[in-house]
């Protein structure tokens, strides 16, 4: 069992043994524009989940495709659905719309997890110092475009580091700010 699966609700677990069974499902799944519709699916199929949990599973996935199967992960990161693994919402694009401006705003929430990649902890030394950089990351759609701004501004850091990162960060978030991120609401 892996680690994701064991913080996964039985409801959750059952919804997704019900998706890979049913292929229509999945093409609607696909198309969903938020997370959180992925949610209202659910629901109309008997299925209590929250968008939070959907949100949850979904960065736990991208944590072991980045390890067992980077390229699968590499996929994520340019805004493209991976082969292996749930990743609905935003209509097909990836794991999060506007990646560049989540990744400001789970920094800006002070979250708790905190990244060893000395070069990750610059960029957002950088970030906080230098708002040029943070406009232009803020409007990244994609994690690799947030990471190919990162580079240019001669920060070593990859796209899957980036995205490890962000979904270790949701993992962490409270509920209120993972529903704000799963029902894909700027703040701004």
């Amino acid at each position: 069992m892996t680690e994701i699966e064991k913080i996964m609700t039985n409801s959750l677990k059952t919804f997704f043994k019900e998706i890979a069974a049913n292929k229509s499902l999945q093409e609607k799944l696909y198309h969903t524009k938020e997370i959180s519709d992925v949610t209202t699916i659910a629901n109309e199929l008997g299925f209590k989940i929250t968008a939070t949990e959907v949100l949850k599973a979904q960065a736990g996935r991208l944590i072991e495709l980045s390890i067992s199967e980077p390229k699968e992960a590499k996929l994520a990161t340019t805004g493209k659905k991976p082969n292996l693994g749930a990743q609905w919402g935003r209509e097909g694009g990836g794991f999060l719309e506007s990646a560049g401006y989540w990744l400001i705003q789970l920094h800006d929430w002070k979250c708790t997890i905190q990244s060893y990649n000395p070069e990750l902890i610059n960029l957002f030394l950088q970030i906080d110092k230098d708002h040029e950089l943070k406009a232009k990351i803020n409007y990244c759609k994609t994690i690799d475009e947030v990471a190919k701004i990162a580079q240019k501004s001669g920060f070593e850091v990859s796209d899957i580091a980036l995205l490890v990162y962000q979904a270790l960060n949701i993992l962490s978030l409270d509920e209120k700010n993972a529903d704000l991120v799963a029902h894909g609401r700027h703040l701004c």
